[in-house]
């Protein structure tokens, strides 16, 4: 039989290919493990892949750079197939990573502005960044689901409050007065009480890949920091009550950095930890005023907008080890939240005095939050 396609031609070079790889396929697996076993679950890990040689991780030692992880291969280092969907629950040291955490937080950098005055003189007594709020506690908890020794899926959710503080002024029979809180200008004030209240809330969900001692973040997060400003004043009139609340949802994304500066023999392990973004703001506030008077003003405005803010955090964290999977975890982290509505920031915005009562939205002011976080973190 002649033409362009030769039958025996065909074979023979089929054979020639496929013989070898029956013949590669048929050697036995190689598998190369740990020197120590018991810990191959956290550092200098190296498991078997279904194709033959695992991924061999890095060992930060004591006052060395440390080795940097091979590429994932297989039988006789032929490289494994690229791509996420190829390493999906590949093996790995620890399918899951649980972390707990207690966070302490103090806010700081409260912007200035005057509320109240001594009547007559109009020498400020009482700034709104005096309101230093106690500390605030609440937890943190973390999921990772770890795809292989390089990649995993994470999640994080915090919630923290309240960021409380008080100030009350001495009574003083119309010893006060006020600045344009919210229109009103009263200058018969014989006592004052201003306080303050503040909540965090976050949940993001992030793909990390390691190389080495780094570890590459990028996600999406939500942020919710809601704000409060109480004032409580005594007239000649009676009781009058000032509540502005501010709220602010932050939608994003975001990219980070997990990086480990120090593993003293798998025993302490040093990491820092920093993620920000530019995040969608969707911000509102509310006004409500019952102030006495002929005839009493009662009223409540409300307004919102949609603004571009930034979020960040940064922090360090020790980790000790108690047993191979589980460590307590001490470190500080710091939270800075920049384009955001505060409640102070409100007040000369809205007017109740005015018929009808006029409001507008500032989203101009910042948040500093930072503290000591102290929990557990497990492994499986």
């Amino acid at each position: 039989m002649t033409g362009l396609i030769d039958p025996t031609k065909m074979l023979t070079l089929a054979a020639a290919v496929l013989l070898p790889a029956i013949a590669l396929a048929a050697e036995p697996m190689e598998v190369i493990a740990t020197d120590e076993r018991a810990m191959a679950d956290y550092d200098n890990a190296t498991v078997p892949t279904p194709a033959g040689v695992m991924v061999s991780d890095f060992a930060y030692a004591e006052g060395g750079a440390g080795e940097f992880p091979s590429v994932a291969s297989g039988a006789h280092g032929q490289p494994l197939p690229s791509g996420m969907l190829n390493r999906v629950l590949q093996p790995a040291d620890h399918r899951f990573t649980a972390q707990i955490d207690a966070l302490f937080l103090w806010q700081n950098n409260i912007a200035s502005r005057p509320l109240y005055a001594a009547n007559g003189t109009g020498q400020t007594v009482l700034d709104a960044n005096e309101l230093l709020p106690e500390m605030a506690a609440g937890p943190r908890f973390g999921l990772l689901l770890h795809l292989d020794n390089c990649y995993a899926l994470e999640g994080n959710y915090l919630n923290v409050r309240p960021f409380s503080a008080e100030r009350t002024l001495p009574t003083l029979v119309d010893g006060y007065e006020q600045l344009d809180l919210a229109g009103l200008t009263f200058d018969d004030i014989s006592a004052a009480t201003a306080s303050s209240s503040g909540q965090l809330q976050s949940a993001e969900f992030n793909w990390r890949r390691r190389a080495g001692p780094m570890s590459y973040i990028a996600g999406f997060r939500w942020v919710e920091w809601d704000e409060a400003l109480n004032m409580h004043n005594t007239t000649s009139f009676g009781s009058e009550t000032i509540d502005v609340d501010a709220a602010n949802n932050l939608y994003g994304g975001q990219v980070g950095y997990d990086l480990i500066l120090w593993n003293r023999k798998k025993r302490v392990r040093v990491n820092t930890v920093g993620k920000a973004g530019v995040f969608y703001n969707q911000v509102s506030q509310r006004t409500d005023v019952m102030s006495p008077g002929t005839p009493p003003v009662v009223a409540t405005v409300t307004s919102d907008a949609e603004r571009t803010s930034f979020f960040g955090e940064i922090g360090g964290t020790v980790n000790f080890r108690l047993t191979k999977w589980l460590d307590w975890r001490l470190g500080y982290s710091l939270f800075w939240l920049s384009g955001v509505a505060t409640p102070a920031q409100q007040l000369s915005l809205v007017d109740i005095e005015a018929i009808p009562p006029t409001t507008a939205i500032s989203s101009n002011g910042s948040v500093l939050l930072h503290g000591a976080t102290t929990g557990v973190e497990a492994r499986w």
